[in-house]
């Protein structure tokens, strides 16, 4: 279960190829990564290299609820 959510920054946020720099806490672990265009792509650490309970189809499903709601 993601337990922390924080938007870093909004990269280019007023161009079309904006992207969106996040942070997460899952398991008690930190991760980063971008969400562009529907995409997530993760920093090292990645989550899928470790194993959660949450299945990282559902990790980045919830980042992108969560970041298309902070953006609208």
């Amino acid at each position: 279960m993601i337990e922390e959510f924080e938007v870093k920054k909004e990269v280019f946020e007023n161009l079309p190829h904006g992207l969106t720099h996040f942070e997460i806490s899952l398991d008690g672990r930190s991760y980063e990564g971008h969400y562009r265009n529907g995409d997530v792509n993760w920093f090292h650490p990645q989550p899928e290299q470790e194993n959660h309970e949450m299945p990282i189809e559902e990790v980045e499903a919830e980042v992108q609820r969560i970041i298309i709601e902070y953006i609208h």
